[in-house]
């Protein structure tokens, strides 16, 4: 007794298609996410600062 085979879905094409839109997308625009980044951890240090003084003087 043979067991049935299933047809099998080759998705190889697709997943090699992601990764190189992905790759490229994100080196392309690799200066621009760093430096968003950047500006995103100034922003939350500011903020903290911010709140600090703000602490210092209302005490």
């Amino acid at each position: 007794m043979t067991l049935p085979t299933f047809p099998t879905v080759d998705l190889t094409s697709y997943v090699e298609w992601m990764v190189k839109g992905f790759t490229g997308i994100v080196s392309s625009n690799a200066g621009l996410v760093i430096g968003a980044g950047v500006v995103m951890a100034f922003a939350v240090m500011a903020i903290v600062k911010v709140k600090g003084f703000a602490k210092k003087a209302t005490r």
